[in-house]
């Protein structure tokens, strides 16, 4: 599960929305309190809204915004273009847990090492993050937890 807060402000109040992905690929929930007012889904590149309640002009936009905004969204291709010869692919997970899977003939051990000095170097977020490294077999893993700037 992803949260993330928006805070609006309409004319001269400001006011807290939560948006709440529960698993990856499936709609934004927004919710204003205990209350679900609409959900928010990128189909083909474009926003879908569906509302449930009041939901202020242009707050649509300001949430895709948000979204994309997350480090959550840029940070497998920063990994895959990083390490090309050796990334197949990443997986989000949640915005504290990613999946790692190595291309073929990958030396597992030696790429978690160098793996877990430079990530840390391209993280935004401030909380540690969980990599699950896996060869392009799923059959050996490592998992390396690392924060920004602490290698």
């Amino acid at each position: 599960m992803i949260e993330l807060i928006y805070f609006s402000k309409a004319g001269n109040s400001k006011k807290a929305y939560q948006l709440i992905q529960p698993r990856r690929g499936e709609p934004w929930q927004i919710v204003d309190g205990d209350e679900l007012i609409g959900e928010l889904q990128q189909m083909q590149g474009l926003w879908k809204l569906r509302c449930q309640g009041d939901i202020p002009e242009g707050m649509c936009k300001d949430l895709a915004m948000l979204i994309e905004s997350q480090q959550f969204n840029q940070l497998p291709e920063e990994i895959k273009t990083h390490w090309p010869g050796k990334v197949l692919e990443v997986i989000v997970i949640n915005d504290a847990e990613y999946l790692v899977i190595c291309q073929p003939k990958t030396d597992l051990e030696r790429f978690v090492k160098v793996f877990a000095a430079y990530v840390p170097h391209l993280l935004k977020d401030e909380w540690a993050i969980l990599f699950k490294i896996y060869d392009a077999e799923m059959s050996e893993d490592f998992e390396v937890t690392v924060q920004r700037g602490k290698a």
